[in-house]
């Protein structure tokens, strides 16, 4: 009795840790904007995570998200998206999310610098991801909205 007992606590407990490391990495920013938004970083732009913030857990996902990344080559982000000049409605849009957000302005970007690029899931509003990419600084950052 006591050995299936052992045997059934030590298979539970590889499920769970199996479970949070595939959660984990479901969720890490790399593996979110593929499974999310169908793009991946290019390797060859060498991007660190440098910032992060977002509203929280939630138990349907939905909400705000902002990375942002230093990328030490600038050629690989620079074909990643068809970019753009930022448009108004883009950089208030972008001001909004960051002030609910609460980011210091030290890690928003700098519209006037900044190409940018936005999407939508399924073509709704509600969902969009807004990249702005600073090619001087070398940074790209990323706000995401699931509603």
């Amino acid at each position: 009795m006591k050995l299936s007992f052992r045997i059934a606590a030590s298979l539970a407990c590889g499920l769970l840790a199996a479970a949070s490391l595939g959660w984990n990495i479901l969720h890490s920013d790399p593996a979110a904007l593929q499974a999310n938004w169908g793009f991946s970083l290019p390797a060859g732009a060498h991007c660190a995570l440098v910032y992060e913030q977002d509203e929280g857990a939630s138990f349907h996902g939905d909400g705000l998200r902002y990375h942002v990344f230093a990328c030490q080559t600038g050629d690989p982000i620079d074909g990643l998206f068809p970019w753009a000049e930022a448009d108004p409605e883009q950089t208030a849009q972008a001001g909004r999310w960051l002030d609910a957000l609460e980011v210091p302005q030290a890690q928003r970007p700098i519209a006037s610098q900044c190409l940018t690029w936005e999407i939508h899931q399924n073509d709704d509003p509600r969902d969009t991801l807004l990249a702005f990419w600073d090619r001087e600084a070398g940074r790209l950052f990323i706000l995401e909205s699931f509603l």
